[in-house]
């Protein structure tokens, strides 16, 4: 591993912990083993920094999703590869999925003066493909991206709720993560071709 992944893999568990503003460029320094100027070496901003965050785990997933759908035929069939290869993305992935709802969260303020956009590749290719099942008739018409944040909301907050809900409510399909990410992509899908 380099330095630089060494740096990129525990500024991301800072960022994932404590958000973009919740982080400074010593702690990550600190966190890494060097001193400010160590940091600004490889990374000269925390804005940089946060942004090849960001972009790595916006490429895996894009990567995880076209690899998923090379292997679908069909679009019914690559709908739902996509919703399943997400929540696998999501369960494999906790900490990055978790990085992905704060930022969408917290950064408003942001996105406004961004000049580059680590999921718009991905979100481009759901949206085509939302649209292309739209179009065969697969699914109701709304704005595709109008559909893609349901089925990612759904996804992120079933992951995020089940620790509660199975402290509230119990049951095996609760207590395992697995099982009940399963009947969530399940229910997910039955409610989007219905």
């Amino acid at each position: 591993m380099t330095k630089r992944d060494d740096i990129l893999d525990r500024a991301e568990a800072l960022f994932t912990e404590h958000g973009f503003h919740g982080v400074s460029l010593s702690a990550i320094a600190t966190a890494c083993g060097l001193g400010n100027a160590g940091l600004i070496h490889h990374f000269p901003t925390k804005q940089k920094l946060y942004r090849e965050v960001l972009k790595r785990f916006a490429d895996e997933l894009d990567g995880n999703v076209t690899e998923a759908l090379t292997g679908a035929t069909g679009t019914r069939a690559k709908l739902e590869t996509l919703i399943r290869a997400v929540a696998a993305w999501s369960l494999q992935r906790s900490g990055r999925a978790r990085l992905m709802i704060r930022e969408l969260l917290d950064n408003v303020d942001r996105v406004e003066r961004a000049r580059t956009l680590p999921l718009a590749r991905f979100l481009e290719t759901c949206a085509e493909l939302v649209a292309a099942a739209q179009r065969e008739g697969l699914i109701r018409t709304a704005e595709p991206m109008v559909v893609l944040s349901q089925l990612f909301g759904a996804i992120a907050y079933a992951q995020l709720a089940r620790p509660t809900f199975a402290k509230i409510a119990g049951g095996k399909l609760l207590s395992d993560e697995r099982r009940w990410m399963g009947a969530v992509v399940e229910d997910l899908q039955h409610v989007l071709f219905a």
